[in-house]
């Protein structure tokens, strides 16, 4: 991995350009939970993010989390730079190159804006974030990608379960990116095979922490397996699934999606078409 001084520097000079607008923005403004949290300083057991509130805790040296503002927002961005970092890595976008300017299409997604724009949240969905992309740096090692998939998921479902979903769609461009240099299907199916294994035990062990540590979830826990109407759950969401897909592709994300496109070919073209 080639995190050079020099892309450290660049990483965080822009990290912090970026998010200064937002900081002074945000100066005297609060998010509806932002603004419960400033008053009670409760945690997020209740939506099943146990770790979020610890570290949080641990942060604030007490049971109430406390505003850490602007630096929480910072310290996120940073995390998110970096994690941009490391997709370009497992990538190979940019592979000679010592600063990776695709790596900042992470923190500078549109999706980003509003998880870095929380005062509280931004730590803990950023660290979900980076625990769910680490695990492919070892990728050629599949015991060790097993271990950290299976322990960056957990940390995932224990913080902010929606980011796992990074870790399928790294998993899907692996799989075209492998198809594109014509890798042999037996590395595929490799890929395929230990990323099920390893979502299958995180799964696991994630229920069984829940029952070992007797948390009660009011039931926030559960999935559609666990209901009666299963299949028409599963239907419903494939449904809202390809909706919220159509309306992605909608004006301005779409420019987002196709500059990003863009930018992911420009980078690696020497590697698809050499």
């Amino acid at each position: 991995m080639n995190l050079s001084d020099k892309s450290i520097k660049f990483y965080t000079l822009f990290s912090l350009i970026y998010i200064f607008p937002l900081l002074l923005a945000l100066e005297n403004y609060y998010y509806i939970d932002d603004l419960a949290r400033s008053l009670w300083g409760f945690g997020w057991d209740h939506d099943g993010r146990i770790l979020s509130t610890k570290v949080i805790q641990l942060i604030s040296f007490g049971e109430k989390s406390i505003d850490l503002f602007p630096y929480s927002n910072i310290l996120a961005s940073l995390i998110l730079a970096l994690g941009g970092f490391f997709i370009s890595e497992i990538l190979k976008i940019e592979k000679n190159q010592k600063i990776k300017f695709s790596g900042l299409l992470l923190l500078t997604s549109p999706f980003m804006l509003e998880n870095i724009s929380y005062k509280w949240d931004s730590l803990p969905m950023s660290v979900s974030i980076i625990s769910v992309i680490i695990p492919f740096l070892f990728i050629n090692n599949y015991k060790k990608f097993i271990i950290t998939s299976t322990l960056g998921l957990i940390i995932c479902l224990f913080t902010y379960q929606a980011s796992i979903v990074i870790y399928g769609l790294i998993t899907f461009c692996l799989i075209i990116s492998y198809s594109i240099n014509k890798t042999e299907i037996k590395e595929i199916i490799y890929l395929l095979k230990f990323t099920l294994i390893s979502c299958i035990l995180s799964f696991l062990l994630f229920k069984a922490t829940i029952l070992f540590l007797n948390i009660d979830y009011k039931n926030r826990d559960s999935t559609i397996f666990s209901s009666p109407d299963t299949f028409i759950l599963l239907k419903n969401n494939t449904k809202n699934s390809f909706r919220l897909i159509k309306k992605a592709f909608n004006l301005p994300l779409k420019n987002h999606f196709f500059t990003n496109l863009y930018f992911i070919f420009y980078f690696d073209s020497e590697n698809i078409f050499m």
